[in-house]
């Protein structure tokens, strides 16, 4: 540029200058009130004001590390996602694994205070600047962390923020086990845990599933791995994670279980069955009698049927192929045929019968064992209940109207221990229905028998301003208890 031109620049600014005034750029969101802003753009020129957030935090008592509150300011503040993380799982693991889980803020004035670990989590905030906060709570040992909504400042009052922490990122164990010899299984094999997001998008229910993570094992090590997932749940736009564990090794039936993420560490049990192993059992349970039942009542229940459950293959959060059935009772046995190998219990079902005058004859609760590949020989007792046969006369022995009798209440005491029912009034129609009142059932055990035998029981009603307590205990067999008003 020649002297002539830059002579002849220098005259066009100067005129621009004078023409429209040099003011400088102004730019609304840059924290400075300048001029002609002050209608134009509220966030850079609001009044100050005087204002409390009240903060409370809750949840994390386990972490071991400091907990702090921060928080954050900004005209232009928004919430970035995609920032990592370092956890750390003490006893659990060594070593360190990154996630992308925190929340980092593009903030101009921020500020942290120290959260109690046990006591007081209340912390009171005096706000001056008007504008859009976040308040973050976290934790110095394993990435506990929380993020409030954006809190909108704008007129002096008292906020209130409610946060919970939960684990950013939770450690799951998976342990694959052998179901013959209940020991973790070594050699070659492989742990992949898929993640499945569920959303909701333009009006229909969405689900997208990736392999997240996934470990090889060689021989001689255990099939064990420690996954690093992610608690992640969008409630606003109905979006989640799960995750589903696919167990392999060498030799072995393949199988896969849902792992969920819902503290600091949690493991998982995989059992897993040997390719072409045989699974099943049987038992032969055979009834001998209990005490004050005879060969006679064993006889009694032939034909009857009895209820089996069991044989479930459980982790720490399920359990599955789970068996119910009945089973006939037949030569005095309870006969399980090729069953999976497992724990079994055995009962009768039994309860009320306001009508029959006989006593029940049931089977104790048992739980029974059922080996894989073998015939195995087990007993139970049957046991004789009881019949409880309560009725109320007047004093001339009539029965009472039960629609006329009062409920006032009914205790009962076992060695130190002490239960009451209080009706208030009621009639006895309404809770027993009838006069006499029958109720039969059968015993769970020997023990339970005794119990009953051994409680004192006070009912307490009431008749034409009359009010009995009755004393009595329940014992096997027959009991007639009689309430006689005056």
């Amino acid at each position: 540029m020649n002297y002539k031109q830059f002579l002849f620049s220098g005259l066009l600014v100067l005129l621009v200058a004078l023409m429209f005034g040099c003011t400088g750029t102004t730019i609304c969101g840059d924290q400075i009130c300048s001029t002609g802003e002050d209608l134009t753009c509220p966030t850079d020129c609001a009044a100050p004001v005087e204002a409390k957030v009240i903060v409370n935090v809750n949840g994390a008592y386990d972490a071991t590390g400091d907990l702090s509150l921060r928080w954050h300011h900004s005209k232009d503040v928004f919430a970035n996602a995609n920032a990592s993380i370092v956890s750390r799982l003490g006893e659990h693991w060594s070593g360190e694994q990154v996630k992308n889980l925190s929340i980092s803020f593009n903030d101009s004035i921020s500020g942290e205070v120290p959260l109690e670990q046990y006591g007081n989590r209340t912390v009171t905030l005096n706000i001056t600047q008007p504008g859009d906060y976040y308040f973050e709570a976290l934790s110095e040992d394993y990435a506990y962390r929380v993020v409030s909504d954006k809190i909108t400042i704008t007129e002096s009052k008292e906020y209130y923020v409610n946060m919970n922490l939960t684990v950013g990122n939770p450690a799951v164990r998976v342990k694959a086990y052998d179901t013959m010899t209940g020991n973790v299984l070594t050699g070659r094999g492989k742990i992949s845990v898929y993640a499945e997001e569920n959303y909701y998008e333009y009006g229909e229910n969405k689900k997208y599933e990736y392999l997240y993570s996934e470990m090889n094992f060689d021989e001689g090590q255990e099939v064990n791995g420690l996954f690093f997932l992610y608690n992640y749940e969008d409630k606003l736009n109905n979006r989640y994670v799960s995750y589903r564990a696919v167990v392999e090794a060498e030799g072995y039936d393949g199988t896969k279980m849902n792992v969920y993420p819902y503290g600091k560490y949690q493991e998982f049990g995989v059992w897993l069955n040997k390719t072409g192993q045989v699974l099943n059992g049987s038992l032969k349970i055979t009834i001998v009698p209990g005490i004050g039942t005879t060969q006679e009542d064993v006889a009694s229940l032939e034909g009857r049927n009895v209820q089996v459950n069991g044989g479930c293959v459980c982790t720490e959060t399920e359990c599955t192929a789970c068996i119910s059935k009945d089973v006939t009772i037949q030569n005095g046995m309870i006969i399980l045929n090729d069953y999976p190998y497992g724990s079994y219990s055995v009962y009768i079902p039994s309860g009320m019968n306001n009508n029959s005058p006989d006593v029940p004859i049931g089977v104790e609760s048992k739980s029974f064992e059922i080996i894989a590949g073998e015939g195995r020989y087990d007993e139970i007792k049957a046991l004789k209940g009881y019949n409880l046969n309560l009725k109320a006369v007047d004093i001339n022995g009539q029965v009472v109207d039960p629609t006329q009798i009062e409920m006032i209440s009914f205790c009962q005491s076992y060695l130190d221990q002490n239960y009451c029912s209080e009706y208030n009034g009621e009639s006895w129609a309404n809770t027993l229905v009838t006069n006499p009142y029958v109720f039969a059932a059968t015993y769970y055990s020997e023990e339970h028998m005794n119990q009953y035998a051994q409680s004192d029981i006070v009912f307490t009603t009431k008749y034409n301003n009359d009010v009995q307590a009755t004393s009595f205990s329940i014992n096997q067999g027959f009991n007639d208890i009689l309430i006689q008003y005056n």
